[in-house]
C-alpha cells in the first residue's frame, strides 16, 4: 500500500487518473484543514514499477501548468485568465517540440531520469507521504528547470504583444495612406527583394529612397527597415505579388500588415525576359 496526501482535491484527482493501479481518495484533517489522501494499491514489483512510471508521468505532464499558473499569479502578477493562457500554451509548444528557437535555450538536462529516481524514493517510504512537501523539497530542481522555462516563456510573450502592436499600428498606417501604386512585384535576391511595378519594370533604389514616407522612421524608428516595409507602405500599393516561401520571416511580416492585398508566387512565376541579368546569374 502507498498513500500520498494532497493539499487540493483537484490535485489528488488528477493525479488519481494517471495510477496504474487501484486506488482510492478520502478526504482528512490536517491542522485543521481539509487535505485529501490516496490510499494506492501496489502489492507486487510488477504493480510498483507500473505505479512509479504513472507518477513520473503525471508529474511531468500534468504538475507542471498548475505550478506555472500559480507561478504566473503570485511571482510574475499575472491575474488576467487570457494572459496566463497564451503563457501555458507557449510553454506546452516549447515542451512538444514545437518552439526549438526557445528550447535550444534551455539548459539540457535529464527531466525523466531525475523525477522516476525520486519517485522511487517516494515510493520506498512506509509512512504516507505529504504531495505538496515532496514537491517543494524533492523536486526543487524540477521546479528550478520550469522557472527557467517560463522565463522565456514570459519574454517571448512580451515580444509578441510588443510585435502586435506594432502590425497594428502599420495597418493603421496603411489605411490611412489608401492606394497610391497598383502593383508591385517583390522578387528575390541576395541582399533582400528588389521591387518590380506592374509592367516588371524595377524600381531603382534611389526612386524607392524618394517614396519613402521619412515619418516612419521617426514614428517606428526600431522596427521599420528601409529596404522592404517601409518602400511598400508609402507607395501603398492595390496588390503585392511576393515570390518566394511564406516560411521567411520577412514575408509572414508583409503577409500580417498588408493582408488580402499581398500574394505570394513561386519564384518560377516571375517572367524570365523581366528578370535583370545580375539576378539571373545570383
Amino acid at each position: 500500500m502507498v498513500e500520498l496526501i494532497f493539499r487540493r482535491e483537484a490535485d489528488a484527482l488528477r493525479c488519481q487518473k494517471h495510477l496504474g493501479a487501484p486506488s482510492w481518495i478520502k478526504e482528512t484533517r490536517i491542522e485543521r484543514s481539509s487535505h485529501y489522501a490516496i490510499t494506492i494499491e501496489a502489492k507486487t514489483g510488477r504493480e510498483m514499477a507500473r505505479l512509479k512510471t504513472c507518477l513520473t508521468t503525471f508529474i511531468i505532464n500534468e504538475m507542471w501548468k498548475g505550478w506555472t499558473e500559480e507561478a504566473l499569479r503570485t511571482d510574475y502578477y499575472y491575474d488576467d485568465p487570457e494572459e496566463v493562457g497564451q503563457i501555458c500554451a507557449i510553454i506546452s509548444e516549447m515542451r512538444s517540440g514545437e518552439r526549438p528557437e526557445l528550447t535550444e535555450l534551455l539548459t539540457d538536462w535529464d527531466e525523466w531520469g531525475h523525477v522516476l529516481e525520486e519517485v522511487q524514493n517516494l515510493l520506498g517510504h512506509p509512512a504516507p507521504v505529504t504531495f505538496d512537501a515532496f514537491a517543494t523539497f524533492r523536486l526543487k530542481k524540477l521546479q528550478d528547470k520550469w522557472r527557467e522555462m517560463l522565463g522565456l516563456a514570459i519574454d517571448e510573450y512580451k515580444m509578441e504583444q510588443e510585435y502586435q502592436v506594432f502590425i497594428q499600428m502599420l495597418r493603421e498606417y496603411l489605411a490611412s495612406r489608401g492606394q497610391r501604386t497598383d502593383t508591385i512585384h517583390l522578387y528575390p535576391s541576395r541582399t533582400g527583394f528588389r521591387f518590380f511595378d506592374g509592367h516588371y519594370a524595377e524600381v531603382t533604389k534611389e526612386e524607392l529612397m524618394n517614396a519613402i514616407d521619412k515619418r516612419l522612421f521617426f514614428q517606428h524608428p526600431l522596427y521599420v527597415d528601409s529596404s522592404t516595409i517601409a518602400p511598400l507602405l508609402s507607395l501603398a500599393p492595390r496588390s503585392i505579388f511576393v515570390y518566394g516561401s511564406e516560411e521567411e520571416k520577412i514575408v509572414t511580416t508583409l503577409r500580417n500588415i498588408f493582408e488580402d492585398r499581398l500574394d505570394i508566387l513561386p519564384v518560377s512565376y516571375f517572367p524570365d525576359p523581366c528578370i535583370p541579368l545580375d539576378l539571373a546569374n545570383e
